[in-house]
């Protein structure tokens, strides 16, 4: 997947360098993301929001290497390793990760939910 020609030319001529940059910024979403409503705003609001972003991110990245390494060094028998019961604990464990960063920031005060719009922190429990 990635961006044609056609795509290309449709970003240079509808964000030219005349219009504000979130414009630009939102111009550019519409036209790779069609069918997708955009964010509220281009940026991250919070420190949550940047906290769920960062976990995801990094879960992407090694979760599945993570739960293979722990059922396999684990030898978990009641657990039958094969893909689809990695694939179920990699997003058991990042939505457990994620609800726990959320409702930890909003037990502590002044937690990581603070400042962050109600969309931003509806978006920290979505799922990935």
């Amino acid at each position: 997947m990635g961006i044609d020609h056609g795509k290309m030319q449709e970003i240079v001529d509808e964000a030219n360098c005349r219009k504000m940059a979130i414009i630009r910024w939102f111009i550019i979403w519409s036209v790779i993301f069609p069918d997708e409503e955009p964010p509220l705003q281009p940026h991250l609001s919070g420190r949550l929001e940047s906290m769920t972003y960062a976990i995801r991110d990094f879960w992407m990245k090694h979760g599945l290497q993570i739960t293979s390494d722990f059922l396999t060094e684990n030898d978990h028998a009641d657990i039958s390793v094969n893909k689809d019961n990695e694939i179920m604990l990699y997003h058991s464990v990042l939505d457990r990760m994620i609800n726990l960063l959320v409702v930890n920031s909003e037990e502590s005060e002044g937690g990581l939910a603070q400042g962050c719009s109600r969309a931003a922190q509806i978006l920290a429990l979505s799922p990935s």
